[in-house]
């Protein structure tokens, strides 16, 4: 099993999904994440069978308006720079 880089586990930049290069997400604040899933049609972000309740994937009709998909990355970029970090798991 390959794990995934420390640079883009640790990266706070919303940007397309590099263990899923198909599927562009952000990490919108609750509040907005329902306004996004309701208005783009889009549904929560799903990795190797398990859904990410925080992240949304960028629909394909978002992708073409790049403004207001830039609104939704700054939107969620300021929203992952508020968030504390997990605590770091202790190695047996």
């Amino acid at each position: 099993m390959t794990k995934t880089p420390a640079r883009i586990a640790t990266d706070p930049l919303p940007r397309a999904n590099a263990l899923d290069p198909s599927a562009a997400t952000t990490r919108p604040p609750k509040e907005e994440r329902e306004r996004v899933l309701e208005k783009y049609s889009t549904t929560l972000y799903e990795s190797h069978g398990a859904i990410m309740k925080e992240y949304v994937t960028v629909a394909d009709n978002l992708l073409k308006k790049t403004d207001e998909l830039k609104d939704y990355f700054d939107l969620s970029y300021e929203y992952i720079k508020i968030l504390r970090p997990k605590p770091a798991k202790k190695k047996s």
